[in-house]
């Protein structure tokens, strides 16, 4: 966005496409999924994030390749205010966001191939009756790794019906 667009752009514009709900001012107006949104210089022109704008107007230049978001106390996925927006890097507003089964899932092959294990000793240490940590020295690996595929927390498997059945 150019800086005279955004000298031309003023906090009371905003307004008349928001409310007051609690402490935040929530978007009434276009969004794109939770992103609200304004066409500003005209029907031609593609919509501007709005929380961009105002953080610019308020907080000033948004350093180059960071994204503009909600901070973690704020619940309102429309909230406008300025002191719930956040200026951050790509990956440190990817930290929280959660992941899709198909995305685990495509994480959890690339994974596996770079393993030592294979599904078959997988499947023997879930059968297995001997303690854990015998288990992990057995097979080289970290303290506890074996109790933690046991409880499906390492080497989930997603054949399971009830997660889509997918592998």
């Amino acid at each position: 966005m150019t800086d005279e667009i955004l000298q031309s752009l003023t906090l009371e514009r905003f307004m008349k496409h928001a409310e007051w709900r609690g402490r935040c001012l929530v978007w009434t107006g276009s969004a794109n999924n939770t992103n609200p949104q304004i066409r500003v210089g005209g029907k031609a022109q593609p919509p501007t994030n709005v929380r961009r704008v105002i953080y610019q107007l308020v907080h000033g230049p948004i350093p180059a390749g960071f994204l503009v978001g909600l901070k973690g106390t704020c619940t309102n996925e429309l909230c406008i205010h300025p002191d719930c927006l956040v200026a951050r890097s790509k990956s440190k507003a990817q930290k929280n966001k959660p992941v899709s089964l198909r995305r685990k899932m495509r994480i959890a092959v690339t994974q596996r191939a770079k393993s030592r294990l294979t599904m078959e000793l997988v499947r023997e240490i879930r059968m297995s009756h001997e303690p854990g940590n015998a288990l992990d020295a057995k097979h080289g690996l970290p303290l506890g790794y074996s109790a933690k595929i046991r409880r499906n927390e390492r080497w989930i498997d997603f054949t399971n019906q009830q997660l889509g059945g997918e592998r």
